[in-house]
């Protein structure tokens, strides 16, 4: 079975790579006031002869060089591929072959001592067959709905044709499937 190639336009592409950048306009707007601020605080400080002012300009502007370097090459990608996902994509089932919980925990102060904060992420993975076996994991947020699943089962997912390890899991289909209303499986 061959599968059949849809070109996607230029004009296309860019709409979806703009949505993909729109989803992070807070973590680029914020930056760039930290950015703004840091190229400032250089000027002042190299201009004024004051290196303390230059150093804490070059910290404003390194940290967010580096904070936009580690998550946005991950993230618009990402936002990308699930635009495209959802509106070329094509609705198969696969597998739930495990559950977990992940748990990360970290201490804050408090007055006296300090409070064990815990954050629970509630992963399941998948299994899926498109002319090859591929593996995903989504996350859900609602207990109730990530114990409801069972390994074994068939749950709805999207997969773009031209690249099948792309997937994304129809976490509200699944939870309307398992007997959830819209609302609670999200």
């Amino acid at each position: 079975m061959k599968v059949k190639m849809s070109r996607i336009s230029v004009c296309e592409k860019s709409c979806f790579l703009l949505k993909a950048t729109q989803e992070h306009l807070l973590v680029i707007g914020l930056g760039s006031v930290f950015l703004g601020a840091g190229v400032l605080l250089m000027f002042f400080g190299w201009t004024s002869a004051s290196w303390l002012l230059g150093v804490i300009g070059f910290s404003f502007f390194s940290f967010i060089v580096f904070f936009w370097g580690m998550t946005l090459p991950w993230a618009i990608p990402d936002s990308y591929d699930a635009l495209v996902i959802k509106k070329y994509g094509l609705n198969i089932s696969a597998t739930v072959m495990n559950k977990r919980i992940e748990v990360h925990s970290y201490q804050e102060k408090t007055g006296n001592g300090f409070n064990t904060i815990e954050e629970k992420q509630y992963a399941i993975d998948y299994e899926y067959t498109f002319y090859k076996t591929f593996k995903n994991t989504f996350y859900v947020y609602n207990l109730v709905l990530f114990d409801k699943v069972e390994i074994g089962i068939q749950i709805p997912i999207r997969i773009l044709k031209t690249a099948p390890q792309k997937s994304n899991a129809r976490i509200v289909k699944m939870g309307l499937d398992l007997g959830f209303t819209r609302k609670e499986s999200n």
